[in-house]
């Protein structure tokens, strides 16, 4: 029964939104975010979830957006080029059963009242494709 419980725990732990700084390498768990203004105003955001045995899509925007209102402001952006994805990592070393699995939003947030245009903003996103 303990063993559930421990397991059970560490699975809802690893689900959750990391804040490690992925600049630095990877987190723990595998979570964290990266930011890296591009230009100004116009900011290169990652989100990642900790490994979990699920996909956590809503953590990674959950994550993604609150980087963005850190540097932008509540609601005061603009989301370009943005990508979603589920990262499979394999099985767990103590949890064989289950596959591990990154849930990660990566994109551009433009602020309101930047330096940067829509137009610049656009051309710098589709150039980096």
């Amino acid at each position: 029964m303990r063993n559930k419980i421990v397991i059970t725990a560490a699975a809802l732990l690893a689900g959750c939104a990391s804040t490690h700084d992925l600049s630095t390498g990877p987190g723990l768990l595998g979570g964290g975010i990266q930011k890296t203004e591009e230009l100004p105003g116009f900011y290169w955001i990652l989100a990642r979830t900790n490994e979990a045995p699920w996909e956590n899509p809503s953590g990674a925007k959950s994550s993604w957006i609150d980087v963005a209102e850190s540097v932008c402001g509540r609601g005061q952006f603009t989301e370009i080029g943005i990508t979603e994805q589920a990262i499979n990592r394999g099985s767990h070393p103590t949890m064989q059963a289950l596959s591990m699995i990154l849930s990660e939003r990566r994109g551009y947030a433009l602020c309101r009242g930047a330096k940067t245009s829509m137009e610049e903003a656009l051309a710098f996103a589709e150039a980096r494709k």
